[in-house]
This record gives C-alpha cells, structure tokens and sequence, in this order.
C-alpha cells in the first residue's frame, strides 16, 4: 500500500509541475463584453477588449457567439478597432430579428492562449448539448509524447457551467477511454486554478482514471509544493465515442478552504493525459496536454425589443492644461442604463461632427467622453446614438468655459516691434470672449496717453495695433483691463 501511495503522489506531482507552468503564462481576456441595441436596420453592434492594461500579450483575433434560440450558437469573427482609447477593443456587426432574446458571448485569442465566456447549461442538461459549451484551446492530433496510444491523444477541450456545476468535455483520438492494465494505467485530466490564488499553487483537477481500491474518479486538490493529492468531492463522467464528459460541484471547489478570495470572474483551465509504467519519476509520462484557457462562467442575454435610451450628462469645454495645451477640451458623460456601446459618439463643432472616444468602456454606470480640438468655434453640442436611440445636448457656447470648471486664461504678450518708430502690435491670447475691455497708454510719469476701448476680445489669439501720434521718444506703459479681470501689463520703448 505504501508503494501505491507513493506512485499515486508522483502522478500528481508531474501532472501539477506542468499546470503550473500554465498559470504563470501571458492570456488575453475578455474585457467589457457589450452590445449596443437593435438599430432600426436590424443591425446589433458588439465590442470586447481582449487585453487587460499593461499587459505584453499580442491579441491574434476574437469571436463572437450569438443565439436566438440556445443552444444554437453561431459564430462571427471580430476586427480589432485600433484607434485612440480602442486599441485593444475588437468589434463585429450582426443584422438581427426584431424580437427575441439574444444569446452572446465572446472568446479571444492569442498565438498559444485562449480567454472565453460560455454558454450557461441553466437545465444542467447531461450529457450537455454541444452548444452548452465553449471550447478552450486548438487541439492537433498526433501530437504525442513517450506513448503511441491514441486514447491519450487529446484533440479538444470544451467547458460549461450551470448554477452550480462545473462542465468539462475531452476528446481524443480514438474514441476509447481506457485505464489501461497494471503497470501501464491512462490518466485523463482537466484542472484548473483560481488566479486570484496563483501563487498559493493551488490546483483542482476532474480526474478519470481506475487504480482499483487505491485511486479512483474524482476531483482532487494538490498543491504545487509537492504531496498527495487529497479528493475534495465526486464527479460525474459519460463517454459517447471520442467524447469524455465529466461534471463536478462548483462549491467543491469554492468552498474548498484553500481555494482563496476569488474576485475575478474566471479560472484558468487545461486538460492532460499521462501514461504511467512505473513508481520512477521517470515512468511518469505527459502524453498529451491542451493550452490553457481563461473560462468565465458568464454569458450575456438582452431584449431584442426593448430599449431603454441613454443619458448625456455634464457637457463642457475646458483646457487639458492651460500651460502645456492650447487646445480645447470637449467632455461629457454618456450613461447606458442597459450597458449599450455607442454606435455614434460625436461632438458637433459649428455643424461638423467629430467623433469622440473614451477608455472607458463599461457605460451603464457613466462614462467620460472627451475631445481635443484646435479652432475656432462658437457654438458646439453632443450626439450619441446606442444603437436605437439618438440623444442630443443643448448647445454649448464660448462662454460655457466658465462652467466648465477650468481657470480662465487671458494673457498679455510683448507687444512687437519693440523699440517701434511707427506703430507696434499688441498681442492678447484669451480663452474665452470679452466685450468690455480698454486700452491704456501712459508715460512714465503715468500720465495717460490715450485711453481706448477695445470692442471685442475673441477667443484664441488676438491682435491691437496702437499708433503712439504726436508724442515724443520714450519708454511707455500700455495695460489692458477686460471686464472684472485684474489689469495686464506691458513696457514699450518709442523712439521717432
């Protein structure tokens, strides 16, 4: 007995060695999954990021999964959108019926690592239908390591789940499950991680394998530090030809007390095979493996003929830095209550739309939209559309960058020639309209000059041409005063 135990233990030890070595691998995600709503055309338009921020992984494509009969799922490629605040954001268009539930989720990829959503087997169907599964990895046939036999070589891997259980499907080659005979035993095996846990190195593996009276089907804890499995809970298993179903407790895992906080909606999932002929490290072999996979054990549902519009709140213009950045800022906040992607998102600049963006991408609790414009304006609003529903705001002036809660700007610059024998120009830089400003010109004495009004102060750079008339050479001082602004200003040097 004592043998077996240890022979037991090298099984797990291999077969955890390698699942860690998944974990510690770079996936893309999915991210912000959202739809907007059914346009009149019929168009549905869908949107997922694929890469959480900061990562180096190289997103190589994303599908979307739709349905409006589950568990009949159809499939539509993505492009990625690329541009400003979307760089990592992939979208697709379906053209849907008018009413009906809609089914969807999404799956991206990178070169070796998959993140998908699944469908939910709410009926706990079993074995569950094909399209109450998501598949994981692209799985090669004759893909084998230390072992010709076909039933250890895996050719896909797919998961689902229900309310409260965990769903795993593997296929090989030959369509036989085998344990095999003694001293030459078949281990087949699907694990997965919590990776908000990852460096407590805690796996859970679905097992089916027959050790008769020492090791049997189940689901089994094992930690990456070595040690015997321990079995937490039983499983459920059913092959139909190259299928192998298993099925377990998602609480059993969960609830286990070193599976850890887990917060962020997904698991990461691999399938393996081995080939054991011994007690030696050596007689332990990895036949076959599948890439790992982030699952999410979510889908989404939405009302193809209801619609609930969406809300502009806070328009405004402001500056994005009065000292390093000239230009103006648009913003506003666009809110979703049903968490629609907006399929127009434009600020209108004296009736030229431009579109507008955000990083944000999760709208039902609001999302900051902004734009960076250079020119000139007086008049500007917001449109947005989610799909169904157009929303527009009230015209926004020059004189709402008050409101905008942005420091006024409003600068006096060197006037030029300077020495002048003639007549010089006086430069003001303003971001906002005065009509009550003067001009005042005094000699040293502060005498004045002359004292003349301005009509207008625009918006941007402003220039004053001022003819100094019949006064001698000398240095003088010209200040403008602009409405309840403090005086700005400047020495000019006039020499005949």
């Amino acid at each position: 007995m004592y043998k077996k135990m240890v022979f037991i233990g090298l099984i797990f030890i291999l077969s955890t060695f390698y699942l860690g070595s998944l974990w510690a691998q770079i996936y893309p995600v999915v991210n912000n999954p959202t739809c907007s709503a059914r346009g009149n055309d019929g168009n549905v338009y869908f949107n997922v990021d694929a890469k959480p921020e900061g990562s180096v992984a190289t997103v190589t494509g994303a599908n979307l999964f739709y349905s409006t009969s589950v568990p009949a799922f159809s499939s539509q490629a993505m492009t990625n959108i690329g541009s400003t605040d979307y760089v990592d954001t992939w979208q697709c268009t379906k053209n849907l019926p008018a009413s009906g539930t809609l089914t969807y989720y999404f799956r991206t990829k990178t070169a070796t690592n998959w993140a998908t959503e699944a469908p939910n087997n709410s009926s706990n169907q079993w074995p569950p239908n094909t399209g109450l599964l998501a598949q994981t990895c692209d799985e090669a046939s004759g893909d084998l390591e230390g072992t010709s036999e076909d039933d250890l070589d895996l050719t896909g891997s797919w998961v689902g789940f229900s309310g409260d259980k965990l769903y795993v499907r593997l296929s090989n080659d030959s369509g036989d499950w085998t344990f095999g005979s003694f001293f030459n035993w078949n281990a087949y095996s699907f694990g997965f991680q919590n990776p908000d846990n990852a460096g407590a190195e805690i796996y859970y593996a679905l097992t089916y394998i027959g050790v008769t009276g020492v090791y049997e089907t189940g689901l089994f804890r094992q930690t990456g530090s070595g040690g015997l499995p321990t079995r937490i809970g039983n499983i459920d298993t059913q092959i139909s030809g190259n299928d192998l179903y298993m099925r377990c407790n998602i609480s059993d895992i969960t609830s286990d007390a070193e599976f850890g906080t887990w917060t962020c909606g997904y698991l990461t999932c691999a399938g393996q095979t081995l080939k054991i002929t011994g007690l030696s490290a050596e007689d332990v072999i990895l036949a076959d493996d599948t890439q790992g996979c982030y699952f999410y054990q979510r889908i989404h549902a939405k009302n193809l003929a209801t619609n609930n519009s969406p809300t502009l709140t806070d328009p405004g213009i402001g500056k994005i830095s009065v000292l390093l950045d000239p230009d103006d800022l648009f913003h506003v906040t666009y809110t979703d209550a049903n968490n629609n992607v907006p399929t127009v998102r434009q600020v209108v600049i004296e009736g030229t739309p431009h579109t507008i963006g955000s990083d944000d991408h999760k709208y039902d609790d609001g999302s900051n939209f902004d734009y960076d414009y250079t020119g000139g304006y007086e008049i500007a609003f917001f449109r947005f559309c989610d799909g169904r529903d157009t929303v527009e705001t009230a015209d926004i002036g020059i004189s709402d960058y008050a409101n905008a809660g942005k420091p006024d700007k409003f600068s006096l610059e060197p006037n030029y020639p300077n020495p002048f024998n003639s007549k010089t120009t006086i430069t003001i830089i303003s971001d906002r309209e005065y009509y009550d400003a003067n001009l005042t010109v005094t000699d040293i004495n502060g005498k004045i000059i002359s004292n003349d009004m301005i009509e207008n102060i625009g918006v941007g750079t402003n220039f004053i041409t001022w003819e100094p008339g019949s006064i001698p050479s000398g240095i003088y001082f010209y200040s403008i005063k602009a409405e309840d602004l403090s005086s700005k200003t400047g020495k000019m040097l006039y020499a005949k």
